[in-house]
């Protein structure tokens, strides 16, 4: 039970320390769509997608880009047909046009021993026992919302939710019952390696632009991914990880897809080992074919946790 808990509701303050339980992100560049199914359309931002991440909209969780936990009470997700789905930017509320809406496909209900904060909008535990059980539409976020497909988007992969006239993307993180990850058929899914347009390259922290590669190099990348083979994080890679990370061995990579959002993922070329969504996993391909990419490529390493 400590590992879904861990997935599905609390925070922890720093991404990827010690394990490399990372989830994938998107966000929004104003650079314009060369799609005419653009997906969604976030508050406008100033800056370009070439800027720091920080002052782009973040998709996911707050804390580590799309990923595994928010930073302040319950992670904000939502399951439907075994799927997980992080709302993306903690929750963040989106533009969606009509046009842009699929069909309705349910609603939300709040899980059991959850209450949220109409104040701050942060779930919490109520004094009840919180529910484990996986149910369909269940949610610690946007309690009746009605969930619509995406035009533009697998409805595995990507939805949308509307609550009191507030829009909200959720995009899908993991199999709703933790169990291991298929690479292979998420990026068939999602088809990020027709949709992306040029991939970024990060430093771990996701703060500074090291590179930018065009469309060839970016779905070599995703290919990467898709590759895959889901693993188990061993408390020995754990220290391999947390090692890769110290000596600026392990990277952030956004790919910026068509209709001006990205999803993002983390390489650690070293090790042959990939994150994305609520998976990890081994690449037998990253370290021969692809670590090229990634060649003379300088990071500073992250100041040691006190």
């Amino acid at each position: 039970m400590k590992k879904q808990f861990n997935k599905r509701f609390f925070a922890i303050a720093l991404a990827i320390t010690a394990s490399m339980i990372i989830a994938t992100g998107c966000g929004s560049s104003e650079e314009e769509s060369t799609s005419s199914e653009s997906v969604v359309t976030p508050p406008t931002t100033s800056s370009s997608v070439e800027s720091t991440p920080e002052s782009l909209p973040q998709g996911g969780i707050i804390g580590n880009d799309m990923g595994n936990d928010s930073p302040t009470g319950v992670r904000k997700y939502m399951n439907m047909g075994g799927v997980r789905y992080a709302f993306i930017e903690d929750g963040k509320e989106m533009t969606v046009t009509t046009e842009q809406l699929g069909a309705e496909l349910g609603s939300l209900t709040l899980i059991s021993g959850l209450e949220i904060n109409d104040e701050t909008g942060i779930t919490m535990p109520s004094e009840g026992e919180m529910g484990t059980e996986i149910v369909d539409f269940s949610t610690s976020f946007a309690d009746g919302g009605k969930v619509y497909e995406i035009t533009g988007h697998d409805s595995k992969y990507r939805v949308a939710v509307e609550k009191d006239g507030v829009y909200y993307i959720a995009e899908n993180v993991g199999n709703s019952d933790d169990s291991a990850m298929d690479f292979n058929s998420y990026m068939t899914t999602a088809d990020l390696a027709n949709k992306v347009v040029k991939a970024e390259i990060y430093d771990h922290a996701g703060n500074n632009l090291l590179k930018t590669v065009e469309k060839e190099d970016a779905t070599t990348l995703i290919n990467t991914i898709g590759g895959t083979t889901s693993s188990e994080m061993t408390d020995e890679k754990h220290e391999s990880v947390a090692s890769a990370q110290s000596n600026g061995e392990s990277y952030k990579v956004h790919f910026v897809l068509e209709d001006g959002t990205y999803t993002s993922s983390y390489f650690i070329p070293s090790l042959n080992q990939v994150s994305f969504g609520d998976g990890y996993g081994d690449s037998a391909t990253l370290g021969a074919d692809v670590a090229s990419i990634f060649d003379g490529l300088m990071q500073t390493a992250p100041a040691p946790m006190s």
